[in-house]
């Protein structure tokens, strides 16, 4: 079973342009009702991710990208100075090409 905690949100273009991870489906939690629970599952992604409601991200749920010829010691130093969760390899033209979890790192290594 994967441990999804976020996924890249891309344009049309496939560029990459947020990250939509598990503190944006707070929202569910604070409706009140059953009634206010199926209004919010009918936004899109979209709607969420630019609510005004929307709670600025943590830092590790942020959008944080890397060339896919970083090494794995530049994308673990990010992931030990920084302390976010995930970053998403791009493209020179901004188009997701994967993602990379602390999780992969932890697996890689202890292999």
């Amino acid at each position: 079973m994967h441990q999804i905690s976020g996924v890249p949100v891309v344009d049309g273009n496939g560029r990459v342009v947020d990250v939509y991870s598990r503190s944006d489906i707070t929202f569910l939690a604070a409706a009140t009702d059953a009634e206010s629970v199926i209004t919010n599952l009918d936004l899109t992604i979209q709607q969420v991710l630019s609510s005004e409601q929307r709670q600025a991200p943590a830092e590790k749920d942020k959008l944080h990208t890397v060339n896919p010829r970083a090494s794995l010691q530049a994308i673990f130093e990010l992931f030990a100075d920084v302390g976010f969760q995930r970053v998403v390899a791009c493209d020179e033209a901004g188009r997701c090409l994967g993602v990379v979890t602390a999780r992969d790192l932890i697996d890689y290594f202890c292999v």
